[in-house]
This record gives C-alpha cells, sequence and structure tokens, in this order.
C-alpha cells in the first residue's frame, strides 16, 4: 500500500492484507520436550531465500546440533548442493508444492518448534507485511526472524525473534528458544494475538464494504439493457455448459452399463 501511496499510482486505493490460517497443529505437551526428542527447525522460505539459508541458517543448526538433537525441515528449496549434516542433525525434506494450503498444512505435520525466516537486504523490504507470522502460528511454531524491515517494527510484546544476519546471530536465537519454553509459549502467543489484530479478515470485510458503498446499484434501466445486451450471450453459454454435462452423464451410464454387463455401448 505505501509503495503505491508513495509513487500515487492509483487515486483510489484498497489495502487488502492476508487472512491469518487457523493453528494446523495443537501442541498437546506445550512447548517442552521430551529426553532425546530433537528441536526442531523449519524452513519454508522457498528459493529466493536459498543464499540467507546457506549463509545464516544452516550454519547456526550445525552449531546447536554438537550438543542437541536438531531436525531441520526443508519446505520450497532444492536440498541438492546443501553440505550433508553433521552431528545430531538430520534433515528432511518435503517436496515443492504450489498449493499453500496443502504445503502449509505438510509441514505443520513435521511438528516445527522453528519457523527460520531470513530475509536478504533489499530497499523494497519496507513495502513487505508480516505474513510470515500466519504460517508459523499455523504451524505451531516461533518465527525467528532477519532484524530488518518489516519485522523491525513489529512493536511489542515482540511476536517473533530477531537476529541480525549472521550465523552467530541465528545460533544464539535458535539455542535460547531450544533451551527457554516459557520463551517459546510468550512468543508464540504473541504472534497469536498480532495474527487476531492485523490478519483476522476484518478489514478485509471493511474493505469490501468500502467498495460496494462507493459502486450504488444499476438502477432498473440499467438491468434491462444489461439483460438485451449479454442475455443472449448468457444463454448460449448455459447451452453449452447443460450440454457437456449431459454428455458426461452419458458418458458415465455407458459405462457402468458395460461394467454392469447390460450390453456394449
Amino acid at each position: 500500500m505505501k509503495y503505491f501511496e508513495d509513487r500515487a499510482l492509483h487515486a483510489r486505493l484498497f489495502a487488502y492484507p492476508p487472512i491469518a490460517w487457523p493453528v494446523l497443529r495443537a501442541r498437546e505437551n506445550g512447548w517442552s520436550r521430551s529426553a532425546g526428542e530433537p528441536f526442531r527447525i523449519a524452513f519454508f522460505g522457498g528459493e529466493l531465500r536459498r543464499d540467507m539459508f546457506i549463509r545464516c541458517v544452516y550454519p547456526a543448526a550445525q552449531r546447536l546440533a554438537a550438543d542437541t538433537a536438531v531436525d531441520l525441515v526443508l519446505a520450497g528449496i532444492d536440498p541438492t548442493g546443501i553440505a550433508a549434516p553433521a552431528g545430531q542433525l538430520r534433515l528432511a525434506h518435503l517436496p515443492y508444492d504450489v498449493r499453500y494450503g496443502p504445503a502449509l498444512a505438510a509441514l505443520a505435520d513435521q511438528r516445527p518448534d522453528v519457523l527460520a525466516h531470513p530475509t536478504l537486504p533489499s530497499s523494497n523490504n519496507q513495502y513487505k507485511n508480516a505474513n510470515v507470522l500466519i504460517n508459523a502460528r499455523a504451524a505451531g511454531a516461533v518465527a525467528v526472524l532477519s532484524n530488518m524491515p518489516p519485522y523491525d517494527t513489529l512493536g511489542t510484546p515482540p511476536p517473533a525473534l530477531l537476529c541480525d544476519n549472521t550465523p552467530d546471530a541465528w545460533f544464539d536465537a535458535f539455542a535460547r528458544l531450544a533451551r527457554d519454553p516459557d520463551l517459546c509459549a510468550r512468543t508464540f502467543e504473541n504472534a497469536s494475538r498480532y495474527c487476531d489484530v492485523h490478519f483476522s479478515g476484518r478489514e478485509n470485510a471493511d474493505v469490501i464494504r468500502r467498495i460496494l458503498n462507493a459502486h450504488p446499484a444499476p438502477g432498473p434501466a440499467s438491468r434491462a439493457l444489461r439483460r438485451v445486451i449479454a442475455g443472449p450471450a448468457l444463454g448460449a453459454d448455459r447451452v453449452v455448459v447443460r450440454m457437456k454435462d449431459l454428455a458426461r452423464r452419458s458418458a458415465f451410464v455407458r459405462a457402468a452399463a458395460r461394467r454392469l454387463g447390460y450390453g456394449a455401448a
């Protein structure tokens, strides 16, 4: 929105933010891990964040795995070329899925504790939003983000852990969360409240109302003219759709008859 406003690209602008998904994974045992249970770090960032993952997230996970069992779940990134894991680090790769909902559900099934989301420095970052918190909350994970726009203005209480783009900073964030279940619980709750406020859908409903109010419903004369102009074409489309539906049904009946031995088609 700010990008369009700054450049006066249009006289009438409406911000339509993403809407938060529900939490897809319930934490039956809270944030405490049983003895030997791995600390699970997920990456759901896609190939555009691959370089930052290799430079910051992966070395930090490797370092944490020196004395802690760590599962690193990769989604949306090709694992080819990633160095073999060492220590107690295990890699899991989720196949790329263009469908957002199933991909997010598959991520939640991996039971991540953390969602790592490193960001490249860019002058365009100020125009992005914090919808990564939607993914983290839905998967039941705490978001760890780069300390730069748009995340450095998320406010308090902090809905994520922020860190500089260095392996040391990412290691420190992972280590703090791995050793402090209360910090995980507080940060996750803050993220949930943030999503409830900023990604609830209320603003979207208001935008739709404003659009409808800005465009009065057509009067009787306009509706009649539309029927005259569009009626024949719409009627023809309905006939085509109906014929296709009948053809599909007929083919289904013939196939069923063949299966039941009532003669050939």
